[in-house]
């Protein structure tokens, strides 16, 4: 290790205009106040009087939505089947990797920001489209979600996106 990355960090208040909290291996790492009956406990069950909360470091989500947006970017006259096909082994990846944490509202708001980059995609394939036209050409119902970015239910392979929100937590 390097003789300066060992440190103690505050995790549950500024100190020394250093914000609480610190990032590992992708992760934000932070202590919260809270009130008795959201508390943390010992192993004897006294009340602490914070909650660890991990979510996914903002500089890796960045990074992440960077790499699918590149691929949408570069990909533009590629069929719909074939960018789902892409996309969605990179969003597996990445959303196993962070589902066992507290991250339901960054993972949320990463599928809506790919949602809006995937309409982008959409128009620019047709500019002479309506809004409408376009989310009836590349979003379909499936069970009991409107929104699902899925190819033309004639193609013999159909593919659907997957949402990074869809994985399951683990260890919340």
């Amino acid at each position: 290790m390097k003789p300066e990355n060992p440190r103690i960090f505050q995790s549950l208040e500024e100190h020394e205009r250093e914000k609480p909290g610190f990032n590992f291996i992708g992760f934000s790492i932070r202590q919260y106040r809270v009130g008795k009956h959201d508390s943390g406990e010992t192993s004897k069950g006294k009340k602490l009087g914070f909650k660890t909360i991990i979510k996914p470091d903002q500089e890796k989500l960045q990074a992440h939505y960077r790499t699918l947006d590149e691929y949408v970017e570069e990909n533009n006259s590629s069929s719909q089947a074939a960018l789902i096909s892409f996309l969605n082994p990179i969003i597996r990846g990445w959303s196993n990797y962070q589902s066992p944490w507290n991250s339901k509202e960054t993972l949320n708001k990463l599928d809506h920001l790919l949602w809006r980059r995937l309409y982008r995609w959409g128009k620019r394939r047709h500019p002479n489209q309506g809004k409408k036209w376009v989310v009836r050409k590349y979003w379909r119902t499936i069970g009991n979600n409107n929104w699902v970015f899925a190819s033309s239910r004639k193609e013999q392979n159909s593919y659907n996106l997957l949402l990074h929100s869809s994985f399951p937590a683990g260890l919340r």
